[in-house]
């Protein structure tokens, strides 16, 4: 019997430990380690088929030599170019218009001036040359400013097709297929 009340004993010892470490949590110690901040990076691999949830082709309106394209899978801010053709003949036109509007512009204050000038003199008079004159002053300034309208029409028209030169991307995204190559 005493290998029985041993056994009993062992028991209610184990039984009482048990209880006391699952009561108290008396468990293995806890473990200190210092806490930092990092970013977390994670990489998902998949398979499939993804679908733009935007897409636009894009065409020059104009014929040339292509000068640059963003190559295929490219990130583009919306308004960045992704391609352009060259514009040398373009720009030039461009500034031969800009040179138009400035002549345009020193013509009508050189008329303006001549203008301010015949009045001055003619304030006084009422006889038909300096009414005349003072007519055809005011005739010039007129004729002036058409030029400069027409002038600065031209610079609006050169600016227009020269901008014309150039594929900017509409939105945010990636370029997708770009089949075009440099010097087509």
């Amino acid at each position: 019997m005493n290998k029985k009340k041993a056994l009993i004993v062992g028991l209610v010892i184990l039984a009482i430990f048990l209880i006391f470490r699952f009561w108290f949590g008396l468990g293995p110690a806890p473990v200190k380690a210092q806490v930092e901040r990092r970013n977390l990076e994670t990489y998902i691999e998949a398979s499939g088929k993804l679908k733009a949830t935007q897409e636009v082709v894009l065409s020059f309106p104009l014929l040339g030599n292509l000068e640059m394209v963003a190559s295929s899978s490219s990130q583009v801010k919306k308004g960045e170019i992704v391609a352009r053709l060259k514009a040398h003949d373009l720009w030039a036109n461009l500034q031969q218009a800009y040179a138009g509007l400035n002549k345009a512009r020193s013509n009508f204050y050189y008329y303006l001036e001549v203008k301010s000038q015949t009045d001055t003199a003619s304030a006084w008079k009422e006889d038909a040359t300096s009414k005349a004159l003072v007519n055809q002053a005011s005739n010039n300034v007129a004729g002036a400013q058409d030029g400069v309208e027409a002038a600065q029409f031209a610079v609006d028209a050169s600016q227009a097709t020269y901008n014309k030169a150039f594929l900017k991307a509409p939105f945010d995204g990636v370029v997708g297929e770009s089949s075009l190559k440099v010097a087509e």
